[in-house]
């Protein structure tokens, strides 16, 4: 896999440009299996009420088979974020992340058995857990959260580690430098 990223100057100039806006923060989550079970398996997650034009669409990724098929679903640049239970800088990024969603990602309607897809964005979104993911984490060479990897095509474009200030507008320069 290539990987492509920004210098730290670069990094620092896109940071910059992104920090002057404001973000509202929303607080609820769920869990929802996505086969209606409650296995092991890739489960979605929203940290967003339920509304008539559907919540961000978080995928909450457990293994490296999760992950793979994650990657592989579709061409669209996707974006995972190692977060940990225990981590107070996890928690304060993961609230920022719906508007990011909103505004980039997919958007579903909850269902029963399925969710339906409301709005197909342009970059998808998921979680993976450290501590339920160790091994996973090692392969990939995540040893500190929040820890963020970005991927086109299956590429890894760039992986970074952030603070719960600096993890969205980074995230959101790179969607903006890849020009997604």
């Amino acid at each position: 896999r290539s990987n492509i990223s920004l210098s730290g100057q670069h990094q620092r100039a896109l940071l910059l440009r992104l920090t002057s806006g404001t973000s509202r923060h929303v607080t609820s989550s769920a869990f929802i299996p996505m086969d209606g079970g409650g296995n092991e398996r890739m489960k979605q997650h929203s940290h967003a009420s339920p509304s008539t034009t559907g919540v961000p669409d978080l995928w909450h990724l457990h293994g490296h088979i999760d992950y793979e098929e994650f990657l592989d679903e579709d061409e669209r640049l996707c974006v995972v974020v190692f977060t940990a239970k225990f981590c107070k800088n996890c928690q304060k990024l993961m609230m920022r992340w719906p508007k990011l969603i909103r505004e980039k990602g997919d958007l579903v309607r909850r269902g029963n058995d399925a969710n339906e897809l409301i709005k197909k964005g342009n970059v998808r979104f998921a979680e993976v857990e450290f501590g339920e993911n160790q091994v996973l984490c090692e392969r990939l060479g995540v040893d500190k959260v929040p820890f963020v990897r970005m991927y086109k095509d299956g590429h890894l474009l760039t992986a970074f580690d952030c603070g719960a200030s600096t993890g969205y507008p980074m995230v959101e320069a790179y969607i903006k430098a890849f020009d997604i």
